[in-house]
């Protein structure tokens, strides 16, 4: 079986996400937002400080074989298509815009039918899951 899980906020967090609750994850990464539109320089664990993501939950805990990202010129529904998972597993992205950010919902129609999706509450991660 081969399952797909998105990253950014599905299994991996800013690290200033450490130890606080998940709509505080939420609430840090929406303040974020406005960031991202000003100038700025990334400040250490924030939300942009990409290089010092850290894990959500026990997610390191898994048996990952491969890391997928897409190329220039390429959406995640992209990589969801020519990988084509039996699961595909993502965040709400509650964060920045909810289902229109998704990946999921933009897969072709043709294609839905082959992957069983599977959506978790942002930055709550997957332990949870069977």
């Amino acid at each position: 079986m081969k399952i797909l899980v998105f990253t950014e906020g599905t299994v991996l967090m800013h690290a200033l996400a450490k130890g606080v609750s998940r709509e505080e994850r939420v609430r840090q990464s929406k303040a974020a937002i406005i960031q991202r539109i000003l100038p700025f320089k990334a400040s250490p664990g924030s939300v942009n400080d990409l290089e010092n993501y850290i894990p959500v939950g026990n997610a390191v805990e898994n048996d990952w074989q491969n890391l997928y990202f897409r190329k220039q010129g390429e959406n995640y529904k992209n990589v969801a298509e020519k990988l084509l998972p039996d699961v595909l597993i993502e965040d709400d992205c509650e964060s920045i815009g909810g289902e229109k950010e998704m990946v999921y919902p933009h897969i072709k129609e043709e294609l839905k039918s082959k992957i069983k999706s599977v959506v978790i509450k942002e930055f709550e991660g997957i332990d949870n899951l069977p």
